[in-house]
């Protein structure tokens, strides 16, 4: 559901109308509700992610407010942390981390198609059909290193 769709005036102004209508303490609930709905309305696969972003925090939370120990708070509070920030990771930057690996080791001159190395420490013993392979690799390592570092 987007903004300006169809669905959106109609959804907005019910949930305003029933926050406005039931007692002030479950409001909390019926927005969170309303919430949990309007985002799983454009993905139910992502229902669960709001779920585990909402009830982790929530229970941390909680032993937070039972622990006066600095030091376990201190990690409750890296925790929390962690688990959010791991949660931003996985879901945003996963695919972006994985899909550019092979740039970021060439970059940092670990590039893993580059068997010369393991030629040169007698790690990799090549000959005939070997010989032939890593020298074929030599022009698309000559075309990469020209092309730039990414």
């Amino acid at each position: 559901m987007l903004f300006n769709s169809f669905d959106y005036l109609i959804f907005f102004p019910t949930v305003a109308a029933v926050y406005f209508l039931i007692p002030f303490r479950y409001r909390w609930a019926w927005l969170l509700a309303a919430s949990y709905f309007f985002y799983a309305s454009w993905n139910v696969k992502y229902l669960a992610l709001i779920l585990i972003s909402t009830l982790v925090p929530y229970f941390i939370g909680l032993a937070l407010a039972r622990t006066q120990t600095r030091g376990r708070r201190q990690a409750l509070l890296l925790l929390s942390l962690c688990a959010s920030l791991g949660l931003l990771f996985s879901f945003k930057y996963w695919n972006f981390a994985s899909e550019s690996i092979d740039a970021a080791l060439a970059l940092l001159g670990m590039d893993p198609r580059a068997p010369r190395l393991d030629v040169y420490r007698d790690r990799l013993h090549l000959t005939g059909e070997g010989a032939r392979i890593l020298s074929s690799l030599v022009p698309d390592e000559l075309a990469r290193r020209l092309g730039g570092p990414l």
